[in-house]
């Protein structure tokens, strides 16, 4: 697990549900991706509005969130994978491929609204 001083862990173990999983029915529709350091205030806040989006919007059972700690040989690997050169950088990735790119800034709520629309929208309609 790797513990960036707050409260969120990302399980890199063969445990952990990845997003291929969809087809099972096990999987997340999407997953949100943060490079950043442990000491890094913008990563960390990253963090907290990203969770705070997926909880107020009920869709954190759809849509994964991961830190990726770049002073990490794992984090370092899956920041060159995705091209990671500033932090933090967000990035939103789906089965297919990447949705959308922050660096350098906290995605704000709007573009975040905009991209998850259509789980908000599914979550919605099994509620009612």
């Amino acid at each position: 697990m790797i513990d960036i001083g707050v409260d969120w862990k990302c399980d890199f173990g063969e445990e952990n549900i990845k997003l291929t999983d969809i087809e099972s029915g096990r999987g997340r529709l999407m997953e949100f991706k943060v490079f950043g350091t442990k000491e890094c205030p913008e990563c960390k806040a990253s963090m907290k509005q990203l969770d705070f989006y997926l909880k107020r919007w009920e869709v954190s059972d759809q849509v994964g969130l991961c830190f990726y700690d770049m002073e990490t040989v794992e984090g370092l690997v899956e920041g060159a994978y995705n091209e990671v050169v500033k932090i933090p950088t967000t990035v939103l990735v789906n089965t297919v491929g990447h949705l959308a790119r922050w660096e350098g800034i906290v995605p704000p709520a709007v573009d975040v609204k905009l991209y998850l629309s259509d789980a908000i929208m599914e979550r919605r309609e099994k509620v009612a």
